[in-house]
């Protein structure tokens, strides 16, 4: 029986100076398995390879032997290498996102029944439990989806609220400048095919009754009409 080992590699096109650097992880893997029954879950190799054939250059880099220590210095690895600022790598972020000591585990994990993890997670939800493991949800206005209720207000307060850790500061700040950098239309000629794509198209266009804006059709359906501010 195969060991289940997690490991990075990198692959690349030498003739074309492409290269992508990446993590493998899953249930059973293992090295001997890298372009043989496996060969990346990127859309953006997949379709490289489409258009150039496989890659010249197949090596394992390092291999580890829990999923969290490969995650991480995969990671590391490609914000080392900048990938996200050099056009040589196709790789289409350098996984920011990802903080093993971030992601709750066990007993701390609202997901694990009969924790105080969850039950505490019930209790704010409105949750009921009934004798044995059943538990009832909240429907209709007792529930926080319900639009203009009680309910919806309290969440929506505890959301926006201070005790919400994505409010802090450090946090937005962080996301803001994660999305900056990984967003593909800010990436090098983007903005300019999107700009050619558009260019001597004449898009319908509608005024909203309520504020009286000529706008694209796209903009109205989403800012204007029932949603339009004047009207609210």
């Amino acid at each position: 029986m195969t060991k289940h080992t997690p490991y990075t590699y990198l692959i690349g096109w030498p003739l074309l100076n492409k290269w992508y650097y990446g993590v493998r992880y899953a249930k059973k893997c293992h090295p001997t398995d890298l372009w043989v029954s496996y060969k990346t879950s990127s859309k953006i190799v997949k379709k490289f390879v489409r258009e150039h054939g496989d890659p010249s250059v197949i090596e394992i880099r390092k291999q580890f032997l829990t999923v969290d220590e490969a995650r991480l210095w995969e990671s590391k690895v490609l914000k080392r290498l900048q990938v996200t600022k050099n056009a040589k790598w196709i790789n289409a972020h350098d996984s920011k996102a990802f903080d093993p000591t971030t992601v709750p585990r066990g007993d701390q994990h609202w997901t694990k029944q009969d924790t105080d993890a969850a039950i505490k997670w019930r209790n704010r939800e409105g949750w009921k439990i009934k004798s044995g493991a059943s538990v009832i949800m909240p429907k209709g206005p007792d529930h926080w989806t319900s639009k203009n209720t009680a309910a919806a207000k309290k969440h929506r307060d505890r959301m926006s609220g201070s005790s919400n850790p994505n409010n802090c500061p450090i946090v937005k700040e962080k996301k803001s400048n994660y999305l900056k950098e990984n967003n593909p239309v800010f990436k090098e000629g983007v903005k300019e095919k999107i700009s050619k794509s558009l260019l001597g198209k004449k898009r319908h266009r509608k005024i909203c009754e309520h504020c009286n804006k000529n706008i694209a059709d796209s903009i109205y359906t989403k800012y204007h009409g029932n949603k339009c501010r004047a009207k609210l």
